[in-house]
């Protein structure tokens, strides 16, 4: 009795993310995505290998990036490197949200699974809703939100390959932009205490400089560490003037 209680709850958490995602977030993702498949097909790769990329890579821009290595003819063994380095600005997203994911009777193959749909859009999501949720919801919350993201990015590919021809690259770049804009406008609305705005606010101000400096595709890791930790003191410099000034 008790195992199907807890197989109705996970059901239950994996519609309220697959609805979740449903309501606007898979819709702004497959418009990118299919901008991503006009680039697969134009760099000549074929259209199962296409729609295979979406759920083993399940990164937008490392996508663009293969897709455009193919297109210049870059040696494989480069292809990897360049994928495994763009890669990196995702580890920051998997240290922050494991830990609101992650229980005890995970096992390893779980734990690795969880990090691979770990992505931008993904995180953002989760760092705003899974807060609120008992962890028990977290996990199948999770699963129907990204799945559904999965499932239409993959469509949305395979349309955009098929319609190559028919999609005039202005409109092509527009729509990769669509993305990065959704996920910077779920940040800004996530935003509650003044060490979210501070992080933003470096964020944007020291952008520009860590694209212009650090080489290698390390930008975005740089950027979040040096960021992120000064808005972290900053906050603890606020809370003890504001706790000084109380007492």
């Amino acid at each position: 009795m008790e195992a199907t209680s807890q197989s109705e709850d996970w059901k239950h958490w994996a519609w309220r993310g697959a609805r979740r995602g449903l309501a606007g977030p898979m819709w702004f993702m497959s418009l990118s995505f299919i901008g991503t498949g006009s680039i697969a097909h134009d760099a000549g790769v074929p259209l199962g290998a296409t729609l295979l990329s979406t759920p083993l890579v399940w990164a937008g821009p490392a996508q663009v990036l293969y897709f455009g290595a193919i297109a210049a003819g870059a040696a494989p063994a480069a292809i990897a490197v360049a994928l495994s380095l763009s890669s990196v600005r995702l580890l920051l997203l998997c240290v922050s949200l494991l830990p609101m994911l992650r229980d005890r009777r995970m096992s390893f193959l779980m734990v690795f699974y969880v990090n691979h749909n770990i992505a931008i859009t993904s995180w953002a999501e989760s760092m705003l809703r899974l807060p609120d949720m008992k962890r028990e919801a977290r996990i199948p919350y999770f699963m129907g939100f990204v799945h559904v993201l999965m499932f239409g990015s993959t469509v949305a590919i395979g349309v955009g390959w098929v319609l190559s021809s028919q999609v005039p690259p202005l409109i092509g770049a527009a729509m990769l932009l669509v993305s990065p804009l959704y996920f910077f406008t779920t940040v800004v609305g996530s935003a509650r205490k003044a060490i979210d705005w501070i992080a933003i606010g470096l964020g944007l101000a020291f952008a520009p400089i860590a694209r212009a400096y650090v080489p290698g595709g390390f930008d975005l890791l740089v950027l979040g560490l040096s960021a992120g930790t000064i808005a972290y003191v900053a906050n603890r410099m606020l809370r003890a003037r504001r706790a000084s000034a109380a007492t």
